[in-house]
């Protein structure tokens, strides 16, 4: 069974400012099919936002390495449905 590795708003940060490291190792893994590699809409907005405060030149690198990755992309959760299964696991 292939590793399933979820990329959080820092590592698409890290992967889009070095061109060298953990986190472009990651990617190519990915790329060879190692692993199964998944984010969410809300990690993708995260690092495009820190992105633009901190690397502006970086939007661009995340959004094409998004876009050649095989990467599966989870839409934003939803707040209400987030707050309803927390309270229903708290009671």
């Amino acid at each position: 069974m292939t590793s399933r590795i979820f990329l959080d708003a820092s590592a698409l940060f890290a992967a889009a400012y070095a061109p060298t490291g953990a986190a472009r190792e990651i990617l190519r893994l990915g790329m060879e099919g190692a692993v199964h590699l998944f984010t969410n809409q809300v990690a993708i907005e995260e690092a495009e936002r820190n992105l633009t405060r901190k690397a502006p030149e970086g939007v661009a690198i995340v959004r094409a390495l998004l876009a050649a990755l095989p990467i599966q992309v989870s839409p934003a959760p939803d707040a209400d449905a987030a707050l309803r299964t927390t309270a229903q696991r708290l009671s």
